[in-house]
């Protein structure tokens, strides 16, 4: 499936791969694997920070969690812009691919990935009681400043 960007399916899997046999990696140790690898250092940095974001809101999802389908990208404290998560080409083949990546995973695997994720740290005290999570709605976009790995939340 061409996605428009070049090496994109290849560092989706190898990240995947590295995540699978040292799940306690950091971010940055896996962006750096990637780049040792082959992978364009942005393409690396992109696939680092989308991952665990679709996966954490696929489990959200799958949870009855109602999110947002725009974020906002937040640069130099001065501008923002919001923007559709469908129309960002990395975080939509990943998401694309999650049905067929989720296949390989053992559900463990899949729960580490999606806690890696900005909104499922946010939302995992709210998780478990049902009734609770119901009800959780985030209408908002969330601000994502790219290249900060603690993002933050609007």
């Amino acid at each position: 499936m061409d996605t428009g960007v070049e090496g994109l399916a290849e560092a989706v899997e190898t990240y995947l791969e590295w995540f699978e046999a040292r799940p306690w990696s950091s971010d940055e140790h896996l962006r750096l694997k990637l780049i040792e690898s082959g992978v364009d250092a942005e393409i690396a940095g992109e696939v680092v920070f989308w991952i665990p974001i679709a996966f954490g809101r696929a489990l959200l999802h799958s949870l009855g969690v109602r999110l947002s389908p725009c974020y906002r990208v937040h640069r130099n404290h001065q501008t923002t812009q919001t923007k559709r998560l469908a129309d960002d080409p990395v975080y939509a083949h990943i998401a694309r691919q999650l049905p067929l990546i989720s296949v390989d995973l053992f559900p463990d695997e899949y729960l580490q990935l999606a806690a890696r994720s900005i909104e499922y740290r946010l939302l995992h005290p709210q998780l478990s009681d049902p009734l609770r999570r119901s009800n959780i709605d985030i209408p908002h976009p969330l601000i994502y400043r790219r290249g900060d790995p603690d993002c933050v939340a609007a």
